[in-house]
Parts: C-alpha cells; structure tokens; sequence
C-alpha cells in the first residue's frame, strides 16, 4: 500500500513539474510575442467610431459642436482631433475618422472629449486605454480588423466610483510599417523624425538609396545634381 502512495505521490509531482513547465514556455511565448509587436507594430491605425452616452448637458451647449483629441502618454508629442460635429437629441456622435500614430516609445493612448461654442473650447471628460493587453490579445489571437475598444470619459475631479460622462468607442490596430499600409495615401508624417529615419535606414539597399534620401528630404533635386556634377 506504501508504494501504491509513493507511485501517485510521484506522478503528482510529474504533473506538477509539467504543468509549471508548461506555464513558463506560454509566459515566454507571450513576452516574446509582445517584444515582437512592440518593436516591429509601431503604427497604430486608430478608428474614432463614435462617442455615446453623453451625460445631460445644460442649456447653453445646444449650438455646441464636440470632437475627441487623443495623444500618446508619453514620448510623442502629436495631438489627433476629429471634425467637430453636434449632438442630436440621445444618439450617439459618429465620427467614422481614423488616423495613424506613432507608438514605438509609448504605452497608452490618452483620450479626450471636447465642447466647442463659438471660439470657446471645453474638456468635457477624459480616459485613456493601454496598449499592453491589446498586444497580450493579439500575441494569442491576430485579428483581422483590429481591436475594439472603449474608452470611460471621466471629469477630471470625479472620483475613481464617479459615473461616467460618456464613452468613446474606437477600433485600433497594430500595423508594422515594413509591410503593412500606414498613413494616408503613402504619407509618412504620422511617424516622428527619428523613427522616421530608423525606418527609412531600415528599408535601405541597393538600387532604393534615392528612396531613402527622399523619404529623409536630404536628396538634392535634379538641377542641384547636375550642377554639382558640371562643376566637377
């Protein structure tokens, strides 16, 4: 009967042993995966879908027109704005805009919902949402269309328990820019200056070096060649 224990007591142990090697190969899959998408999907494609649930607003917010701004937390200094647009009656705000944004050095998008009257402009709410469990998603799962998410607005003095003042709806998605489509019509102002030139280094090679200098606006036109080649 004692061996009988001793056998099962080893074969828990086997299991044990497994299961936790098991967990550390997934946990190092993960991280790997994260790296990955952090250093290669740097451009986030963000859709501002719409801005629902508004609180009531008073009286003198009915000719007002509102946008969503939205800026990395950190290292990018770029601020995106939708098209102010007005509220009618309970429905919700629908923007259908998207932009792309340069996260390499960022963790979290900052978001904020904006009233404008006249030349008069006022934050309304705000809320932010973190890259990090969307590449955790996305490290087990590749979407197809992106991620959705929403974002609670808060006022800046309410408590963590306060009630939301509205929510923003938006669907991103984590492009990498050596393969996938980014930015508007082949532009590449979405990216800061100095991942710009990374980037542009990085797809350097023969027969593309005229490419890179264009990309860098360091190439000479046309005339100033020719004119540094007559004088040689």
């Amino acid at each position: 009967r004692w061996w009988k224990g001793l056998v099962r007591t080893r074969q828990q142990a086997g299991e044990q042993t497994e299961q936790a090697t098991h967990l550390q190969t997934d946990r190092k899959k993960d991280v790997a995966s994260i790296a990955y998408l952090k250093d290669r999907k740097w451009c986030l494609r963000v859709e501002v879908v719409d801005c629902a649930k508004i609180e009531a607003l008073p009286s003198g917010f009915k000719d007002a027109t509102f946008f969503v701004k939205f800026r990395c937390d950190a290292n990018n200094p770029n601020v995106s704005t939708t098209k102010p647009l007005p509220k009618v009656g309970e429905a919700p705000i629908v923007f259908n805009e998207h932009f792309f944004v340069d996260i390499k050095d960022s963790n979290a998008l900052v978001v904020e919902f904006w009233s404008r009257r006249g030349t008069s402009e006022e934050l309304l709410g705000s809320g932010q949402f973190a890259f990090q469990p969307l590449r955790l998603r996305e490290a087990h799962q590749t979407p197809t269309d992106g991620h959705p998410v929403e974002v609670r607005l808060m006022k800046e003095s309410a408590g963590k328990s306060a009630p939301a003042v509205g929510l923003v709806h938006f669907q991103v998605q984590f492009l990498d820019p050596l393969n996938d489509e980014c930015g508007n019509q082949d532009e590449d102002d979405w990216m800061l200056p100095k991942n710009r030139m990374k980037f542009a280094l990085s797809r350097m090679g023969p027969g593309n070096k005229k490419n890179v200098g264009k990309m860098l606006g360091n190439l000479p036109t046309q005339g100033a060649e020719g004119a540094s080649g007559s004088a040689g």
